[in-house]
């Protein structure tokens, strides 16, 4: 796996029109917020409620926030981690 673009979320904060297109263009999106982990394929029908779980309570997209492939995942569930890794080594 190759990283290409890493963007400390201190030093340059992500407002809700940048991360929605971000997050528009991943075939799909995961989730997760305290415990509810949402699994869409984003659409200007479910921006509302991708961006509920994606935007922390500053405003700013929630990190961690990584792209594997072409699956979005915002913020951190061990398991979700797992195994996009292993799939995408």
């Amino acid at each position: 796996m190759t990283i290409t673009t890493t963007v400390d979320a201190r030093k340059h904060a992500i407002e809700a029109d940048e991360a929605w297109q971000i997050i528009s263009n991943a075939a799909r999106v995961e989730g997760v917020k305290c415990k509810k982990v949402i699994d869409l394929v984003p659409t200007d029908d479910n921006r509302a409620e991708i961006l509920k779980v994606a935007m922390g309570p500053s405003g700013k997209l929630r990190a961690p926030t990584i792209v594997i492939g072409s699956i979005c995942v915002v913020g951190f569930n061990e398991p979700i981690y797992t195994r996009l890794f292993a799939e995408n080594g």
